[in-house]
């Protein structure tokens, strides 16, 4: 009554809730196969094993640049001032563009931008802290 087909190969696909998802299924190239055009791309990474690519163009990538800018230059208007918070939009912008590129490249990755993201963050506090003399 339990586990019945919970033991099948992990080369057969994802099995569960009905969903079924194997390689040969995925072909962006092929309407009848994609659901949408604009649908993700799906890399078979190993037996089992899907990671959904999201890509963005140059414009909305730069659009998640200058959000990801836009919520950090309210931190520095609110912790040193207005006027940096402004110098800080540029300079936090290309950083997430950086990041970006991180992510959808195969040779650095997303571990790579979330190291990057977690270094440059703490050199930035102990920068601010000296600054305001925190410590």
């Amino acid at each position: 009554m339990g586990n019945v087909g919970l033991e099948r190969l992990e080369e057969e696909g994802t099995w569960g809730g009905g969903l079924r998802v194997l390689p040969d299924t995925i072909d962006e190239e092929d309407p009848e196969r994609c659901p949408s055009p604009s649908a993700p791309v799906m890399t078979h990474v190993e037996p089992g094993v899907l990671q959904v690519d999201v890509r963005l163009s140059a414009s909305g990538q730069a659009m998640l640049a200058l959000f990801y800018a836009s919520y950090h230059a309210v931190v520095f208007s609110t912790t040193v001032g207005v006027a940096y918070g402004f110098v800080a939009i540029p300079c936090v912008a290309a950083l997430g563009l950086l990041l970006t590129f991180f992510r959808n490249s195969s040779r650095f990755g997303i571990l790579t931008g979330v190291f990057t993201h977690v270094g440059v963050d703490a050199a930035v506090v102990a920068i601010l802290a000296d600054v305001l003399q925190l410590y």
